[in-house]
């Protein structure tokens, strides 16, 4: 794609991967947050293959021919996220980013949805939309919630996304800034699990157990009671905030939770394994 160019790609972690699974055949740039733990994993997985970057800093000696960046559906994300990257691209070169589709209703992410007709936010004079479509594969977390909304089945990649194509016109730029963290890694947990608050005097507060949210939005009313919340999109709250909570400790809540994740990702990658690619499977069929 870029023989004579560096390729940089931007929160984009399974591309990352697919490039290293076909041999790529020369090294390319990943931009992430460095204290992420999936670019953590990625860094392992690499063996000096990739060159990694926080895309928090600037990235303006990368010099890209290409960059590849695929935001979160949050406009509050996706415009640092777009144009930390675009930094890193070279007058000139061009940048792919990936964006809803006309249905996808994603009202948090009504810049990034409309971003041929109104470029400049992103740092970009012109952009137009490619005739490709992208299918993203179902992560666990939309399982979960579809299960927890009574649909058993659903197709492999259901949600689907435009491909813009863009330029880099002018060395401007708009600064935009990441939003604050308010969620953190527990380390050493089994599960991929984040928290909001302090742990301090955690083997004394009660939960109530974990329970799978019914929508993948993080801009519901739930998010703001969470204090626990995994890659399954199970959340966990103090007890006594609801009418008839009733609390566990936390140490008991954590393991039946580690359990519940485990035993599904597992069957999720049963259905991978059977299909030898998710995407070659016709449908995903989890059963409660």
């Amino acid at each position: 794609m870029t023989p004579d160019g560096v390729l940089l790609l931007a929160g984009t972690p399974a591309l990352a991967l697919r490039a290293l699974d076909t041999g790529f055949p020369k090294s390319f740039v990943y931009a992430s947050k460095s204290d992420d733990p999936v670019t953590s994993r990625l860094q392992q997985l690499a063996n000096g293959n990739i060159h990694f970057v926080d895309i928090r800093d600037n990235l303006r000696a990368v010099q890209a021919s290409v960059a590849i960046v695929d935001p979160p559906w949050y406009d509050d994300i996706a415009l640092p996220l777009v144009t930390h990257a675009l930094r890193g691209v070279k007058l000139g070169g061009a940048i792919l980013i990936g964006v809803p589709d006309r249905l996808s209703g994603c009202h948090w992410a009504e810049l990034l949805t409309s971003i041929a007709d109104n470029p400049l936010p992103f740092g970009l004079a012109h952009a137009r939309i490619s005739n490709c479509e992208l299918r993203y594969e179902t992560p666990l977390f939309e399982l979960n919630t579809l299960v927890r909304l009574g649909i058993g089945s659903a197709h492999p990649q259901w949600r689907t996304g435009r491909l813009a194509f863009a330029r880099k016109t002018s060395a401007f730029m708009p600064i935009h800034s990441f939003p604050p963290l308010d969620w953190r890694e527990v380390r050493g947990a089994n599960c991929r699990l984040r928290f909001r608050g302090e742990l301090e005097g955690a083997s004394r507060t009660f939960v109530t157990p974990f329970g799978v949210r019914d929508t993948v939005s993080r801009s519901s009313d739930w998010v703001r009671t969470d204090v626990y919340w995994t890659a399954g999109n199970r959340v966990a709250y103090v007890a006594g905030q609801r009418e008839g909570d009733v609390g566990q400790p936390l140490n008991t809540v954590l393991d039946q939770l580690e359990k519940a994740e485990i035993a599904e990702a597992r069957k999720l990658l049963n259905v991978q394994e059977d299909g030898k690619n998710v995407m070659d499977k016709v449908q995903i069929r989890l059963h409660t």
